[in-house]
């Protein structure tokens, strides 16, 4: 799936998208730690904390450029 077909999950916020992408800017954790992160920061379950990392990797590129 390109990044113009991943369908946003209804539960992924702007403001996810942009922690995220302070995190990785930052460098301080491995981002494959990051939904541990959206869990702590978000009080987010498991299941959407991951879901929305992986919804950030397939259309960071597209966001970003």
């Amino acid at each position: 799936m390109t990044d113009t077909e991943t369908k946003r999950p209804d539960f992924v916020m702007d403001v996810h998208l942009r922690f995220l992408d302070e995190l990785r800017r930052g460098g301080s954790i491995n981002m494959f730690e990051s939904p541990r992160a959206l869990q702590e920061m978000f009080e987010m379950p498991r299941r959407k904390a991951i879901a929305t990392f992986q919804y950030w990797a397939a259309t960071f590129e597209s966001r970003n450029r």
